[in-house]
């Protein structure tokens, strides 16, 4: 059995590492005709591009996502109930279909953006690289929001109760304790919202951003070079890289928990009570309400009886799909976690470890050199 496992761990990693495989080594034997268009201001143009869009999306999502779990954690209102799970919801929705939705209603034609015209005189146009980072910003949040709520809940306890009777305040509390506590859990959220940021090609192609996704289809389709694009996506895998060895280095500088208690909620009252009501209320509705109204409108308007059985057919092929990618990738995570902690041979503890883009962990973590596999 435990042979068995081994030989099926070892393919499975072998799998995944071999798109990583093919990048690195297409440069040295793919001949790129248009390199010297494509390495010069090109790469440098969607590079920056890129980076611009990750550090507006980013930050905005890490204060979306750290401030409602802060509220959802620390205090008690109403509804708070419900919006501990809306907040989730918009990860139920791919980010381009929001991107579409955003675009149709604050797009340069969009119907807000005419009612705006005609009202005020002032024509909005979120078709942009920085609406671009506020509309991934509100839909990615909840991959900040929902590690953060969960260090918040639990485990600040004890400190909190010192600190408050050494005599800080609230707002020193949350920046000398809550925050380094959590950080680990934000930097893990924020590291996921870079990923889907960098994969993201649907609604920067909408949008009309230049970053690297967009630079690789426009190197292989619209140059047809290959070489170049494969050139493009090995400059993307090693910014993947950056970003997992500097969220490694800042979760093991991290504070750890002390404690596993829950908080205990804090009864708001007055204005304070009304503005988280209201803050809530906003980003419930600019991150799951709008989209899906969006949606819902545009189903009605263009509705088709006819093609409801086609609708039906294709929901279950969705659902037939999904199953099926769940519950695969959940049986080579197992097998993967199973051999990282257990496999005896240190050359299958350092493939799996290859296979996640980080260091082996485990006995063999470190090689007869000292080294490990992941600086």
């Amino acid at each position: 059995m435990t042979r068995a496992l081994s030989i099926i761990a070892a393919i499975a990693a072998l799998l995944l590492c071999l798109p990583i495989l093919v990048v690195l080594v297409a440069p040295f034997h793919i001949t790129a005709p248009q390199w010297d268009y494509v390495g010069g201001a090109f790469l440098w143009q969607h590079l920056a591009g890129t980076l611009i869009l990750l550090a507006g999306t980013v930050t905005l999502a890490t204060l979306l996502g750290v401030g409602s779990a802060w509220c959802i954690a620390m205090f008690d209102f109403p509804g708070r109930r419900f919006f501990s799970w809306a907040f989730v919801l918009p990860l139920a929705l791919p980010t381009y279909i929001s991107a579409l939705a955003y675009a149709g209603v604050l797009g340069a034609t969009g119907t807000w953006s005419l009612a705006f015209n005609d009202l005020l005189g002032v024509r909005m146009d979120i078709m942009n690289l920085p609406g671009l980072c506020i509309v991934l910003a509100v839909v990615l949040f909840p991959y900040v929001y929902l590690p953060a709520r969960a260090a918040f809940s639990g485990g600040l306890t004890d400190a909190f109760e010192a600190s408050r009777t050494l005599g800080a305040s609230p707002f020193r509390r949350f920046v000398a304790i809550a925050l380094p506590l959590a950080r680990p859990a934000i930097v893990g959220g924020a590291v996921l919202v870079c990923m889907e940021s960098l994969n993201d090609y649907g609604a920067v192609k909408h949008y009309g951003a230049a970053t690297l996704t967009t630079g690789i289809f426009r190197s292989w389709g619209g140059l047809y070079d290959q070489g170049s694009a494969m050139r493009l996506a090995t400059v993307l895998l090693v910014l993947v890289a950056t970003l997992l060895i500097t969220e490694r280095m800042l979760r093991r500088k991290g504070l750890r928990n002390a404690d596993h208690r829950p908080m205990k909620r804090t009864a708001l009252c007055g204005k304070q009570r009304w503005l988280v009501i209201a803050a809530c209320i906003l980003l419930f509705f600019f991150s799951s309400a709008l989209p899906i109204g969006v949606l819902i409108r545009d189903a009605v308007d263009v509705v088709n009886m006819s093609l409801i059985s086609e609708l039906g057919i294709a929901t279950m092929n969705t659902l037939h799909v999904g199953a099926w990618a769940a519950a695969i990738t959940l049986l080579i995570a197992l097998v993967l976690a199973w051999s990282e902690r257990f496999a005896k041979a240190t050359w299958l503890v350092v493939l799996v470890g290859a296979a996640g883009l980080r260091r082996s962990r485990g006995r063999y973590r470190r090689g007869r050199n000292g080294l490990g596999w992941w600086p």
